[in-house]
């Protein structure tokens, strides 16, 4: 079951790194300034976290948390 989450978690992350990483750093480069930027994504990656705040999780809800948790972060 470890495996299976740890493998989820890492295709998720790569998926949504592939996908729409360099689409939305061109996006960013044209339309914010350099510290605007920085606290935009600062906000989002705290916000990336709270899928994970403490709740009476299943296995499959907190696989789920977590898997939403990383595809935030890529």
């Amino acid at each position: 079951m470890h495996r299976l989450v740890t493998g989820m978690v890492f295709a998720v992350s790569a998926l949504a790194a592939l996908s729409g990483r360099l689409k939305l750093t061109a996006w960013v480069k044209r339309n914010l300034s350099g510290p605007g930027a920085i606290v935009y994504g600062l906000v989002l990656m705290g916000a990336a976290f709270l899928p994970l705040l403490p709740r009476s999780y299943e296995a499959v809800a907190g696989v789920d948390a977590l898997t939403l948790c990383a595809a935030l972060l890529a």
